[in-house]
């Protein structure tokens, strides 16, 4: 996608973003992982995520998973056996690829803001991506986006029950791991931050430039 095809996207309508990752096509070019116009994961994010899930989940967890994307995640969580294992999609297709190959695990169709309730409390360890959502606005500041555009700071972790572990690639740029839970909500700071990793990011069209991490969290 190049930087002219990015600049039509209506990035001040969240409903125009949803219709794109609802309904766009999910297509591969070049390793990189599209639904429609939009890169969400590149193929050489395999390790990382096969690292997030190493670092966050137990054998015999009870695993929510938020997104699926390539599905490197959601084979590496099947191997832990996991007690239940829950994969929230947005794109109706991927979550239909989902269903067909991961048989052992739940999938639902949506928006994890809008589905998972009050549910929270029931597992024992969650993982997301939130580089790929946050592709969306290449050039934006760094510490804006990790204040702002990771709702999972703000909704999703604030309700997890004691002791759950939660994998988290975000956004860093070069900010140190004080720097990075500085910018965190003040109910997050309380998350007992045990591994930081660089995370190797490719440049496609100047996406994803400012580097990531995998954070790896428990709540208290």
């Amino acid at each position: 996608m190049n930087a002219a095809a990015h600049s039509e996207l209506n990035l001040e309508e969240p409903s125009i973003l949803r219709a794109t990752w609802v309904k766009g096509i999910p297509t591969s070019h070049d390793e990189m992982l599209y639904i429609g116009d939009v890169p969400l994961v590149h193929r050489t994010e395999q390790g990382i995520q096969e690292q997030m899930v190493e670092q966050s989940v137990s054998v015999g967890d009870r695993v929510l998973e938020i997104g699926y994307g390539w599905g490197f995640a959601s084979l590496a969580i099947e191997r832990k056996s996991p007690v239940l294992h829950t994969i929230i999609e947005a794109n109706n297709v991927l979550a239909q690829t989902a269903r067909n190959k991961m048989r052992n695990a739940q999938v639902i169709c949506g928006f994890w803001e809008d589905v998972v309730g009050s549910k929270l409390d029931f597992y024992d360890s969650v993982i997301f991506d939130a580089c790929s959502s946050l592709s969306f606005e290449q050039g934006l500041a760094v510490d804006l986006a990790i204040r702002h555009l990771v709702p999972a700071w703000h909704i999703l972790m604030p309700r997890l029950k004691s002791g759950t572990k939660i994998g988290v690639i975000v956004p860093t740029g070069n900010l140190t791991e004080a720097e990075i839970v500085a910018l965190m909500p003040s109910k997050v700071k309380t998350f007992k931050l045990t591994d930081s990793i660089n995370c190797p990011q490719p440049t496609v069209n100047g996406w994803f430039s400012d580097g990531c991490k995998l954070l790896t969290l428990i709540a208290p």
